[in-house]
């Protein structure tokens, strides 16, 4: 509500109309900005179209807002941080000295900004684990950067990649149809689902109306 509140003032000051831009449609774009760390400025200098100028206007202003009151909204928790280490080298290196490991679960779902913070905090120790599923990727809406998997050797060297491929919940039954689906996928670094369950009850397929 609070950003939200910011926002629709900014559009007043800019005489800008709720039927030309909505707030919550100026926060998602100021929101995938900072998780993949591009400032007003370079939003602005990069803006290919009229709409694009008018919401990194309302982002440097935006921005204004937020440090005359003192405030961090909940992207600037990360991509602030990832400024702070990137711009003061006694800090980056006093809190990489802090976690002796860094450890990251739902690693496919992590977006630009996280993985730098991630890669500042291990840097020095080089005790990184993290755990994800190129095939579980869905938040490439929300600025999940599936890249950061794909690309994990590359970004750490001499990384161990391990496959956990056997799954103890499910039937053959189910993990063959999954291999099937997710072997379409275009990106991603290959796996082949097994269980010691055989058989199972065959998939059924239902067509509804909607979701409910």
């Amino acid at each position: 509500e609070d950003q939200e509140g910011i926002v629709r003032e900014v559009l007043r000051n800019l005489e800008i109309p709720d039927t030309v831009l909505k707030p919550n449609q100026v926060l998602a774009k100021i929101s995938d900005a900072k998780n993949s760390l591009v400032d007003p400025e370079t939003m602005m200098r990069t803006a290919m179209s009229p709409p694009a100028k008018r919401i990194a206007e309302c982002y440097a202003l935006y921005r204004d807002a937020l440090k005359r009151a003192g405030a961090l909204d909940f992207d600037d928790l990360i991509a602030e941080v990832v400024r702070l280490f990137r711009d003061d080298a006694e800090a980056a290196s006093k809190w990489g000295r802090r976690f002796a490991h860094v450890l990251v679960d739902e690693y496919q779902d992590t977006n630009h900004a996280q993985f730098r913070m991630v890669q500042s905090l291990s840097a020095q120790h080089r005790e990184l684990f993290v755990v994800g599923d190129d095939d579980q990727s869905i938040y490439g809406w929300r600025g999940a950067d599936l890249s950061n998997v794909l690309d994990f050797e590359t970004a750490f060297p001499g990384a161990a990649v391990v496959r956990l491929e056997q799954n103890y919940r499910s039937t053959s039954t189910i993990l063959d149809a999954a291999n099937a689906i997710i072997k379409c996928n275009r990106h991603r670094k290959g796996k082949t689902l097994w269980s010691d369950r055989p058989g199972g009850t065959p998939i059924a397929f239902t067509l509804a109306g909607d979701e409910t």
